[in-house]
């Protein structure tokens, strides 16, 4: 289960783990952390199936640079709650924006929204986006 955008989210996948054996899941340091450079990323799950993950994993791990900015990341616990909301209140405020000019954006529980533009008719069109532009 890829929870790439989970800290944008109101559920995790983590209490799927014990009815789920052979589920892993996997997240990053690219989205809520902003550590898209570093490529660092983890994966949780039975001990069987990390085993399993371990014995085919590829020679290049993640380099010393990245494994301190993900810790860095890590430990600043504060800024990364800050940086979190923020970015919910924006994603929230954009798409009321972006609702309030008739256009349909759909719910988001990621770092994005994802709307469609609409005219005054309610017909959908990219051409209705630029009459924003």
């Amino acid at each position: 289960m890829d929870e790439a955008y989970v800290d944008f989210a109101d559920w995790s996948g983590m209490e799927l783990l014990d009815e789920f054996p052979n589920l892993l899941v996997t997240r990053t340091f690219s989205k809520s952390y902003g550590l898209a450079g570093l490529r660092v990323g983890y994966a949780i799950g039975a001990v069987d199936v990390i085993e399993l993950l371990d014995r085919i994993r590829d020679s290049y791990n993640v380099d010393r640079l990245a494994q301190a900015g993900a810790l860095a990341a890590l430990q600043d616990v504060d800024y990364h709650r800050e940086v979190i909301q923020r970015v919910k209140a924006t994603r929230a405020r954009f798409a009321t924006e972006l609702d309030s000019r008739g256009w349909y954006t759909y719910p988001s529980h990621t770092n994005f929204v994802f709307t469609r533009p609409c005219n005054a008719h309610g017909e959908f069109s990219p051409q209705n986006s630029r009459q924003f532009i």
